[in-house]
C-alpha cells in the first residue's frame, strides 16, 4: 500500500526530472580573476572531481558563464558538486595562453593567471554582482532536427534552458552558445535517458550552472484528489502535453503495470483528456497519444479497522527562537554533517530548524550566514513546521539539502531508525511529511524527490515498502507520504527516507511528524 497527498495539490504522474537551476549550494565554489579582462574570456579544464559530471569531456573545458566586474577587472564563478578536483584555467580567444595545474582543490577560493595555488576566499572583492553570460543557447543532434541545425532553446530563466521535442532517435545532443559549441553529451551522460524516451515528445532541459542534460517525457496527468485518499472516492485525472496532435487513450493496471487493460468509461474535453474514477485499491493509470504515454499512480489510504497503536512520532520538539538550530541522532553522520546556527546548511549538510529563512543563501563565499535578508534569496521563504507555531517556543523540523543520488544506496538516507521487536503478521504503516526549503521567487527548482523503504531484521528491504515521494515544487506546501507493509514473521524493522534525486535549487527538503504505527486487533507491545 503507498500513498502521497498534498496540503494544496495533489500531484502524481511521472516524477519528472525537473529543470536544473543554479546551485542553491555546493561542495566547493572556485573563482577566477581576469585583471584588467586581459583574457576576455577564461575556460575552466577539470579533471578527477569526486564527482564525474564536474570533469571535462575535453580540452580546453568549459567556459565560466557566471562573471561580475570590479573596476577593470572581471571575476568568473562556477560552483563544483565535487569536494575535491584538479582544475586549470585558459583563455577562451588562445587556449595556448594556460594557468598551471592545480590538483586536489578542496575548498573555496580563487585563482589569476598568475596563480602558483588557491587564494583564499577572504581575498575576494565584497559586492560582486555575477551574471550569467553565454548569449543564445541552442541545441543539435541527429536525434532532433540534426546535427547541422540548431535548435533554439527556451529561457526559462537562472540559467535554465528548455526545449520540447521529438526524440527521434537513441542519439547525444550538442550543446551550442551562440555560434561556439560548448559540450557534447553522451547520452549515458543524459539524466532521465533511456531508450525508451525513443520516439516519444520529451522536455530537454540545460542547466548552464552544472552543465548538465536532463530530458522527460512530454505527457504529464495531475488529479484533483483530496486528501487523504479513502477507497471509493471519485477522483478526476487530467492528462496534458505540449503536442496533442490526437486523442488520448486511457488504460489502468492495478498489478503494478503487469497487466494493463482499457478504461471504458466516459472520457471528457479536449481530446479526451479527462477521466473520473473510483478505485478501490491502489491503481495506475495510463494515459496514450501516439508513441508517447504518461502515467499516474493512484494510491489508496490504508484504513486501519481495528487498533492503531503508535510506536513513534518525531516531530522535532521545539527551538527557543527562530534562528535556533539543533541535531539529530537519526541522520546518520556518514551521510550528512550537522551545521549550527549561523552556518551555511548546504549540499551535503543537515539541521533541525524553524524555518528555512536563516539557513543561509547557498552562494555566500564563506561559510557564515551572511545577507541573507530578502525576497530573493534561496531560503527566505519562512515556511514553518506543521504546527505553525509562530512564538517561543518554535516548533523544529529537519532540513536536509540534498546532495547528488548516489549509486551506493546506503549514501543517500537522510533519515533512519529501527523499530521495536514487533509481533508477526501486524500492519506496518511508516509515514512524513515533506515540504521544499527553497524560495518560489528564484524561479525555476529542482523539486525534491524522496524516497521511503524499510528493511528487514536482515537488512533486506521489504517487498513493497519502497514508494517515492512525488516531486514537490517549491512553494506548494506540505505534502503527506506513506507506506504499509505486513511485519511477515515479526522482527526488528529499520525504516528510512532517503534522498532520490540531484542537488540543486530546490532538492532542499523539510520533513516533519515522522511516525511509525501499527494496525491490529490485540498486541503486546514489548
Amino acid at each position: 500500500m503507498k500513498q502521497f497527498i498534498s496540503t494544496h495539490q495533489l500531484r502524481f504522474g511521472l516524477i519528472v526530472l525537473s529543470l536544473f537551476s543554479f546551485l542553491a549550494s555546493h561542495a566547493i565554489t572556485i573563482y577566477f580573476k581576469d585583471t584588467n579582462n586581459s583574457w576576455g574570456g577564461v575556460n575552466i579544464y577539470i579533471w578527477n572531481a569526486t564527482i564525474g559530471t564536474d570533469n571535462s569531456s575535453g580540452w580546453p573545458g568549459k567556459a565560466m558563464v557566471w562573471k561580475a566586474t570590479n573596476g577593470s577587472d572581471t571575476w568568473y564563478k562556477i560552483e563544483l558538486q565535487s569536494t575535491s578536483a584538479n582544475m586549470k584555467f585558459n583563455k577562451i580567444s588562445d587556449t595556448n595562453t594556460q594557468t598551471s595545474d592545480f590538483n586536489n582543490v578542496s575548498s573555496d577560493g580563487w585563482f589569476d593567471s598568475g596563480s602558483s595555488g588557491i587564494q583564499p576566499i577572504s581575498g575576494l572583492p565584497s559586492g560582486l554582482n555575477f551574471q550569467l553570460s553565454i548569449g543564445t543557447v541552442t541545441m543539435s543532434s541527429d536525434a532532433l532536427d540534426g546535427w547541422d541545425v540548431r535548435t533554439a532553446t527556451t529561457n526559462a530563466g537562472g540559467g535554465i534552458f528548455t526545449l520540447v521535442k521529438l526524440y527521434t532517435k537513441n542519439s547525444g545532443i550538442d550543446i551550442w552558445y551562440g555560434t561556439n559549441k560548448h559540450a557534447h553529451i553522451e547520452t549515458n551522460q543524459i539524466i532521465g535517458h533511456s531508450s525508451s524516451m525513443v520516439g516519444k515528445l520529451a522536455t530537454f532541459t540545460w542547466n548552464a550552472n552544472t552543465n548538465v542534460l536532463s530530458i522527460a517525457a512530454g505527457i504529464t496527468i495531475t488529479s484533483n484528489l483530496p486528501s487523504p485518499i479513502d477507497a471509493g472516492t471519485n477522483v478526476t485525472l487530467t492528462a496534458s502535453a505540449t503536442n496533442e496532435p490526437s486523442n488520448y487513450v486511457w488504460e489502468y493496471s492495478i498489478n503494478n503495470g503487469g497487466t494493463w487493460l482499457p478504461y471504458t468509461g466516459t472520457k471528457t474535453g479536449t481530446k479526451d483528456r479527462s477521466i473520473t474514477v473510483t478505485p478501490s485499491t491502489t491503481t495506475i493509470y495510463r494515459a496514450t497519444m501516439g508513441s508517447d504515454n504518461g502515467t499516474l499512480e493512484l494510491l489508496v489510504k490504508k484504513v486501519c479497522a481495528h487498533e492503531t497503536r503508535t510506536l513513534f512520532i518525531d516531530d522535532f520538539g521545539t527551538l527557543v527562537n527562530q534562528t535556533d538550530r539543533t541535531t539529530s541522532s537519526y541522520v546518520p553522520v556518514s551521510n550528512y554533517t550537522y551545521k549550527p546556527s549561523g552556518k551555511e546548511i548546504r549540499d551535503g549538510h543537515y539541521a533541525i530548524v524553524t524555518t528555512p529563512r536563516f539557513a543561509g543563501c547557498g552562494n555566500q563565499t564563506g561559510d557564515n550566514v551572511a545577507g541573507c535578508n530578502v525576497a530573493g534569496d534561496y531560503w527566505y521563504v519562512d515556511l514553518k513546521d506543521r504546527s505553525n507555531r509562530t512564538t517561543t517556543p518554535f516548533g523544529g523540523m529537519l532540513f536536509v539539502n540534498c546532495r547528488n543520488k548516489d549509486a551506493d544506496v546506503a549514501k543517500n538516507v537522510v533519515y533512519t531508525r529501527q523499530t521495536i521487536n514487533l509481533p508477526p503478521n501486524v500492519e506496518l504503516t511508516f509515514s512524513a511529511w515533506f515540504a521544499n526549503a527553497q524560495n518560489p521567487t528564484r524561479g525555476t527548482s529542482v523539486d525534491i524527490n524522496m524516497r521511503f523503504q524499510i528493511l528487514n531484521a536482515s537488512n533486506t528491504v521489504v517487498s513493497g515498502s519502497i514508494i517515492d515521494v512525488p516531486a514537490i515544487a517549491a512553494g506548494t506546501g506540505w505534502f503527506y507520504g506513506e507506506t504499509t507493509i505486513n511485519t511477515g514473521s515479526g522482527g526488528l524493522f529499520t525504516v528510512q527516507i532517503l534522498n532520490n534525486g540531484a542537488s540543486g535549487v530546490g532538492n532542499d527538503v523539510l520533513i516533519d511528524d515522522i511516525e511509525l504505527k501499527v494496525c491490529v486487533p490485540h498486541v503486546s507491545l514489548n
